[in-house]
């Protein structure tokens, strides 16, 4: 490689520095420091020895270009001493490699990935101890078990910090290479970097003004491909260079070059008039540390994955075209012209290696002189060793002591750093006999030169400090030029502050770098300017601090960061003979050389969401305050997802703004929305917008000519996910015309329309549907013309009177509106109004799944964290312990879990052994109510955050625990994500877990619960969807129980049934419940304690534990014996399952009058079964003297409808349009009614849920006069339904409340008086025929008697304790009935014992016959004249001489 220096006076003063290919501009009054630093670059050159220049370069330990997965060994000790550490002069970790075992059968291997030249090997010992190999022998192999050993044993280190090198002699050649310690003290351990080459290395060294060209003008050396593949190796000391562009005429272009030591690759596969194609992407950092590093880009049309070292970018190019055509050409090491997409001005300096575009070897064919291959300028087909050396100074206690030129009356300081630290003393020296001071120091991440001098017995402090930062991590220089009239301080190579001032001053002797300077005062004894002999670099010993001003104190830390070209008093250093130890008078302490150890911790950018990162020498810092996010890398927002979850423990949210966060650690952005509580069920969210105020429309002619656009305070993308997740949504939409029409109703071409989320024109208005061109007043005919369906559409005769068509757009596949279009306003006017999104409820808290069974479990796909991670849910359970979710791997795992009550945790392990942090509360967890819990991981901290909206303050709802720096960061797990339990299912949860979240995603917790085991999907509730409490009692829920409070009815007991024994006026003021508790028991036996628990007790616990009544029904236990009471519901028969239906005709209906003492009501339960093919119908319709009403009815469109109207005055509809119910096939239809908050379920499917808006929610006056129908109405009136619309089919099941309308008609008809006080009648007389409807009813099981226990059986026991039943094991002693239980059970086994004895005795039986059949010698008796016979019998006779007769005849058997 050649190295030009060239010098050139220009004008103004200026001087033109050449060096190797670069140019820097310095003045005349700098150019003495300047011209210093290249000199000490040149000499560095000069004086480096290198056995083989062409392959004698670190193979990639220290830089880390040879992977943790290429280096392997037989054993180490622990984690931090594994061998991914034993790499020369680094100290993360344990500080290099150590084995478990100190033998001679430990080895060091590594994986060059290629077959390499290898010519030396450096090695130290394990930082900071007693621990290092003395002698050790190296071995090649191309296949990992053929094995050729160096000749001769090596000799190793002496102590643990210094570096031995050892040259090997000959060719040694292999892909992988070992280390075998011999010998060493203490312990094996040791630091290793490899030198050498590839085997097979094409190289070219770059001066900076010269590349290679390769001409694709020819048709056939064109690329136009839609794959393409480009590697190389580069290793340079320069921030910036060209490495390779190709470009062609249709300005498709590849750029990939160096910018501030950071890899910039940008393509354009083509721009087209609307889409731009270019596309840029960047990889890796502090790539000009003079270490080879490699280059893999791979593009498959338009995806492209870019692999910088271990950094790994994937993206995809802009624009729509995916072939690169390139026909002009491509080069490598620089250009000659700024072509489209070259931003860096600089050629390529340094080595590149092995450049491969699509297959071509770059260098080997310009080397061969190949067609259409050529070089320009200086290129050399050679690798050089390295140009200029560094050092690094790692940590506070190192530091370098120079000798300087005592007593010169100039000061001439300078050197070349790379830092990221923002406070750091670099440089300090004592002038003028140590009563003045230099110091260089970075303050605030800004240069800073500090003179201190006396000046008649005063000090004076001349500080210069630059306007720009220097700790970014780049390489910067700064010279200090200083005589007695001035100071001139250039930095940045061209950068140049200027100080005229007196100093007076003489140097001292010394020059620290690293610490700052307490000045001692001393009186001033010469005026010259004179220089001191010693200069500290970096930092300062103790003696310096105590004896020499240079104390460590306050802020201002020691220098942590690289340094080179170093220049003391004008005479360059040289590195390599401080390194050595030949320079005299010098110190180096800590101090690595050959090497810059610096560590960009913000590449890849740890921190999420946009966050900034910050470093210093040790970590990184994330700066969240401006994105919404918190944790150490701003991965989980601060904020809810959900206003609902503002509110998760139903206790209601405050009116106001809130900011959402649809995806959680999505990459979606928070936004703000209003939020509001409904009722304890329901959430309002309100997204607002740009145009909600009342906007005038005027001057528009045009269909559609007056555009406004929406823009929302969310954009569409955030928007859309809450919707998602809503119940509903609506927007109110309201236009005021004054001769405008609005949508030309009812076929001609609308004006006015608007557009959704679709982006599809809509022309409908509120209130009405999709397709219909009509507004409200359309859908029931009060248009102002009768002719029209919108108001505004009716101008004729209302030229001057204002019309107004308004109302809720419901339709959520539409909403939101995003633009409005409006015309016809000229001459005519118009005003639009357009409200915000509302929407209501969350259906996440429906995303649900109930967990029975401690081995029950979900699974979910792999938890992906392998840099970041969270999980979040809520939860609820009576259990104190058990696994929310884990995850694993072949090593590492995921874990959270409850360990007890007040105690939740996060374990983990990414190989640096298990972690975890434990989060204790100062409230039980397993209270029946709704907690939450995120648990996050990420490379600085593992936290875990439980209830954050418990606490004003966020830090008190979390725990959090550091990671561990320099060490394995990535959690690889391959397992599914088990939730339930542990990925054995074992120590499972029990309780309800919803709303689970990983990485920002929900996942379907509702239908993955459907085929599971042990699980079922949603909430199990036991007050929903049908209430247990009779008589409009409150079902209060918990944990596997329920209680009824029969405050407010005339009834007590369980569920509120038994007949009123108290009169009502004595129980004013008292409160009645009863507990109905549930428990699983996993079908083992239940022994009830008398003594503790009651009757009643021991009633409702049986009863829950195995109810063999179906449809709710009591189930009444007796001794050996149950019955089922159907009082309360619409069936009947043995086990309450018989179904009391009716075939009815369009024309019948039935009538039921409640009875003047039925109660008004909150809580509303409608069930209704039917089978028709007709689409028409009432199933059910519920009215009161006032006019409250709730009707139930089949839809002409064969859906289901509900409709009431509670006082209110207006009619809400609740709609099941999903399915025609009209098939032939039986349905149940149950409508629920909480308060505003009603729910249809269709065949036990819940179809539709909403929240209404309603200011009555109680359904008042049946007890005057009230009535209810089946089939049709019929009041006399002019809602009464049609005799020929009535419903015609079987219906059953009917049930209002605790009223069973067809029950009570048959049962009256059976003169059974159970009516509930209330009249029931059939139109016509007799006109309803009973059918079950084609239900079978369940068949009651044979009664089977139970065996008693045998003696020390293990058995549940349930004993009442704290008001609450529990079950624990119990040991029940023998019992007489437990000789009848050994009889039984030994008369089964004696049966079977003897069927296995006879079975096994026919066995035998047949093979003796099998065996003896071929064996032996037997005699025969064989008639003679066998042959001629025609039978046996015949064959007898004729061989018998006693018949000779022919009177004999044939004698025959018979079997039967």
């Amino acid at each position: 490689m050649r190295n030009t220096l060239q010098v050139r006076r220009g004008s103004e003063g200026k001087v033109s520095v050449f060096f190797c290919g670069f140019r820097r501009f310095f003045s005349a009054a700098t150019m003495q420091g300047a011209v210093w630093l290249m000199l000490a670059g040149l000499t560095a050159v000069a004086n480096t020895q290198n056995v083989d220049p062409e392959c004698n370069f670190p193979l990639g330990m220290s830089s880390r270009l040879i992977t943790d997965g290429q280096i392997s060994s037989t054993s180490f000790v622990n984690y931090t001493t594994a061998p991914r550490y034993a790499r020369l002069n680094r100290r993360e970790g344990g500080g290099g490699w150590s084995a478990s075992k100190d033998d001679f059968s430990q080895y060091l291997t590594f994986d060059l990935m290629d077959r390499s030249r290898i010519t030396a090997i450096s090695t130290q010992g394990r930082y900071n101890s007693n621990e290092w190999v003395k002698e050790y022998r190296i071995q090649f192999s191309d296949n990992r078990w053929q094995w050729r050993t160096y000749g001769q044993t090596l000799k190793g280190n002496t102590n643990a910090d210094g570096v031995v090198t050892n040259t090997l002699t000959g060719t040694w050649i292999g892909r992988y290479m070992r280390i075998n310690p011999r010998s060493w003290n203490t312990k094996i351990s040791m630091r290793v970097e490899i030198y050498g080459c590839l085997d097979r290395a094409h190289s070219a060294t770059f001066a900076g003004d010269g590349y290679l060209r390769y001409e694709i003008s020819r048709e056939e050396d064109r690329v136009a491909t839609y794959q393409d593949t480009i590697k190389m190796r580069f290793k340079t000391n320069q921030p910036h260079g060209m490495l390779l562009y190709g470009h062609g005429s249709q300005n498709d272009f590849i750029s990939l070059e160096l910018i501030w030591g950071k890899i910039w690759l940008r393509v354009n596969l083509g721009t087209s008039t609307s889409v731009d194609g270019y596309t840029e992407a960047t990889a890796g950092s502090l790539l000009d540390d003079d270490q080879w590093h490699s280059i893999e880009i791979t593009r498959k049309r338009r995806d492209i994955s870019l692999k910088v070292d271990r950094f790994f970018v994937k993206f995809r190019t802009n624009g729509d075209f995916e072939r690169m055509d390139l026909d002009r050409q491509i080069t490598v090491g620089g250009v000659d012209f700024l072509f489209p997409g070259v931003i860096v001005r600089y050629n390529f300096q340094g080595c590149l290696q092995n450049v491969f575009f699509n297959g071509i070897n770059m260098i080997e064919r310009t080397q061969r002189r190949v067609d259409a291959f050529s070089s320009v300028g200086s290129v050399t087909y050679s690798c050089q060793g390295t140009t200029q050396s560094s050092l690094t100074i790692p940590s506070p206690e190192s530091y370098l002591r120079l000798p300087g030129a005592s007593g010169r009356n100039t000061i001439a300081l300078g050197f070349e750093f790379r830092t990221f630290n923002r406070e750091s003393m670099m440089a300090y020296t004592q002038i003028n006999e140590g009563t003045g001071s230099i110091m260089v120091r970075l303050a605030d991440g800004r240069l800073n030169v500090t003179i201190v001098r006396m000046v008649n017995n005063v000090e004076r402090v001349v500080p210069i400090l630059s306007d720009e930062y220097q700790n970014d991590g780049r390489w910067h220089s700064v010279v200090v030029n200083a005589t007695e009239n001035s100071v001139i301080v250039t930095y940045d190579y061209n950068r140049t502050i200027n100080t005229n001032t007196v100093l007076q001053l003489s140097t001292g002797d010394k020059y620290y770098l690293g610490e700052p300077n307490t000045h001692v005062n001393l009186q001033q004894s010469l005026n010259q300017l004179s220089t001191g002999d010693k200069y500290y670099l970096g930092g300062c010993p103790p003696s310096a601090v105590s004896q020499e001003g240079c104390p460590i104190r306050g802020e201002l830390k020691p220098f942590q960061g690289c340094m080179r070209r170093i220049v003391i008093d004008g005479q360059n250093v040289d590195l390599q003979r401080l390194a050595d130890g030949r320079l005299a008078n010098s110190v180096k302490t800590g101090v690595q050389f050959n090497y810059c150890g610096i560590v960009d911790r913000c590449t890849p950018n740890p921190c999420e969401h946009g966050a900034t990162c910050e470093q210093d020498w040790y970590t990184f810092t994330c700066n969240c305050q401006p994105t919404g996010y918190n944790g150490a890398t701003c991965h989980l927002t601060k904020y809810e997802d959900s206003c609902g979850n503002y509110n998760p423990f139903g206790e209601g949210v405050a009116r106001g703004t809130k900011f959402i966060d649809p995806d959680g650690s999505g990459p979606l952005a928070p936004f703000p929305v209003q939020c509001a509580t409904i009722d304890l069920h329901t959430v309002e969210t309100v997204i607002t917008h740009d145009s909600m105020a009342r906007t005038a429309v005027s001057g528009f002619a045009g269909a559609g000519s007056y555009k406004k656009d929406i823009n929302y305070q969310g954009s569409l993308a955030q928007v859309l996910p809450l919707m998602m997740r809503s119940e509903r949504c609506r927007q109110r939409i309201r236009y005021e015309c004054t001769n405008s029409r609005l949508l030309n109703s009812p076929n001609g071409q609308p004006f006015g329309w608007w557009v959704g989320r679709t982006n599809d024109k809509m022309v409908y208005w509120g209130d009405a549907g999709p397709g219909t061109q009509k507004c409200a007043c359309g859908l029931d005919g009060s248009c102002r013309d009768p002719a029209k369906y919108c108001n505004c559409d009716g101008i004729a005769g209302f030229e001057t009177v204002r019309g107004v068509d308004e109302g809720y757009l419901t339709q959520m596949p539409y909403l939101p509106v995003i633009q409005l279009r409006f015309g016809d306003t000229s001459p005519g006017s118009g005003f639009h109004t357009l409200g915000p999104l509302e929407c209501f409820g969350d259906i996440m808290f429906n995303n649900s799944a109930t967990f029975k069974a401690a081995e029950a479990h979900l699974r979910f796909p792999t938890f992906q964290a392998k840099r970041s991670g969270d999980i979040c849910f809520q939860f609820i359970t009576r259990a104190g312990r058990g696994v929310f979710v884990h995850n694993r791997g072949a090593r590492d795992f995921f874990k959270v879990e409850m360990l007890s009550p007040r105690q939740v945790s996060l374990s983990y392990d990414v190989g640096n052994g298990r972690q975890e942090v434990v989060k204790q509360m100062t409230y039980d967890l397993n209270d029946n109510r709704f907690h939450s819990i995120c648990a996050e991981r990420n490379l600085k901290e593992a936290r875990i955050v439980v209830d954050k909206q418990r606490f004003q303050d966020p830090a008190l709802a979390e725990e959090t625990i550091p990671e561990v720096m320099d060490a394995h960061e990535s959690l690889n797990l391959n397992s599914q994500l088990f939730v339930g339990s542990d990925t054995e299912g074992r120590n499972g949860f029990i309780g309800v877990m919803r709303d689970l979240s990983v990485n920002g995603v929900h996942q379907d917790l509702y239908s993955a619960a459907i085929p599971a085991w042990g699980v079922e999907p949603g909430m199990v509730r036991l007050c929903e969807p049908v209430n247990p409490c009779q008589n409009n009692a409150t079902c209060i829920e918990g944990w596997g129980f329920y209680e009824c409070n029969c405050t407010l009815t005339p009834h007590e007991g369980p569920t509120c049934s038994n007949g009123e024994t108290t009169p009502p006026a004595s129980k004013a003021g008292a409160s009645t419940s009863a507990t109905v508790r549930s428990r699983h028991t996993r079908g083992r036996r239940v022994q009830m304690v008398s003594h503790l628990l009651s009757n009643t007790d021991i009633f409702n616990l049986r009863t829950s534990l195995k109810n063999l009544c179906q449809n709710y029904a009591t189930c009444i236990e007796g001794w050996g014996f149950y019955e089922c009471n159907c009082t309360l519901t619409p069936h009947e028969g043995p086990t309450c399952s018989n179904e009391i239906g009716a075939r009815m005709e369009s024309s019948s209906y039935l009538e039921y009058t409640f009875p003047s003492e039925f109660r008004d009501s909150v809580k509303d339960n409608i069930t209704v079964g039917f089978i028709t093919e007709h689409k028409q119908g009432i199933l059910m319709h519920v009215v009161s003297e006032t006019g409250n009403y709730m009707t139930l009815r089949i839809k002409d469109s064969g859906g289901i409808q509900l409709r009431f109207d509670l006082g209110d005055g207006r009619d809400e509809e609740l709609n099941n349009d999903l399915h025609d119910y009209a098939d032939d096939q039986y349905h149940t239809v149950n409508i629920t009614r909480v308060g505003k908050r009603v729910s249809m379920l269709v065949d036990g499917y819940l179809l539709n849920q909403r929240t209404f808006d309603i200011s009555n929610d109680r359904f008042k006056g049946l007890s005057n006069g009230g009535k209810l129908f089946v089939g049709r109405i019929q009041r006399g009136g002019s809602g009464d339904t049609p005799s020929n619309k009535g419903f015609k089919g079987c219906i059953s099941r009917v049930m209002f409340n605790d009223v069973f309308p067809l029950k009570f008609y048959f049962l009256k008809k059976q003169n059974i008086e159970f009516q509930r006080g209330g009249t029931v009648r059939a139109v016509p007389d007799d006109s309803l025929l009973r059918s079950s409807c084609g239900i079978e009813p369940v068949i009651m099981p044979p009664r089977t008697v139970e065996p008693w226990p045998t003696a020390q059986a293990d058995i549940y026991q349930t004993t009442l304790a704290d008001g609450m039943l529990t079950t624990e094991a119990a040991i029940v002693p023998d019992v007489v009935g437990a000789r009848e239980s050994n009889s039984s059970d030994a008369a089964v086994i004696g049966g079977v014992v003897a069927v296995l004895i006879f079975v096994l005795l026919v066995l035998l039986c047949m093979l003796a016959r099998y065996a003896f059949r071929h064996k032996g010698s037997y005699n025969t008796n064989e008639a003679k004249g066998a042959d001629q016979a025609d039978d046996p019998d015949t064959a007898v006779v004729a061989g018998d001489p006693r018949h000779t007769g022919s009177d004999v005849g044939k004698k025959k058997e018979w079997f039967i």
